[in-house]
């Protein structure tokens, strides 16, 4: 029973990992073509969109992040062979704020 409890988790692990790997990928490529823009004053509203964009798609990569990681914790009462797994959702939850940081510095900048 607890191996496939254990089995379950990894799936979820793993689906919920490239989930948070494919929203921040998503938001670097429209962060980085909305560097095309910078400086073009025809299209200073795309620049504006295309940074927005990118700030809602990290965001949902936060939640998730976030979300799972109280998951796990929840679950870590029951089985504690998850832990090693928190410490690299929390790496990757400092990468994606500094990435939040960043857009966010990008749209102060843009006003």
């Amino acid at each position: 029973m607890n191996n496939t409890i254990d089995l379950k988790l990894y799936d979820t692990f793993h689906t919920v990992l490239r989930n948070i790997g494919l929203y921040t990928s998503i938001s670097l490529a429209i962060l980085g073509s909305s560097r095309f823009y910078i400086g073009k004053n025809v299209f200073i509203l795309n620049h504006f969109f295309l940074l927005l964009l990118s700030f809602i798609f990290i965001f949902y990569s936060l939640l998730i992040n976030i979300f799972f990681i109280k998951d796990l914790y929840n679950d870590l009462k029951k089985n504690k062979v998850f832990i090693k797994w928190i410490y690299l959702l929390k790496s990757i939850l400092v990468f994606n704020t500094l990435l939040l940081l960043y857009i966010i510095y990008m749209v102060l900048h843009f006003f």
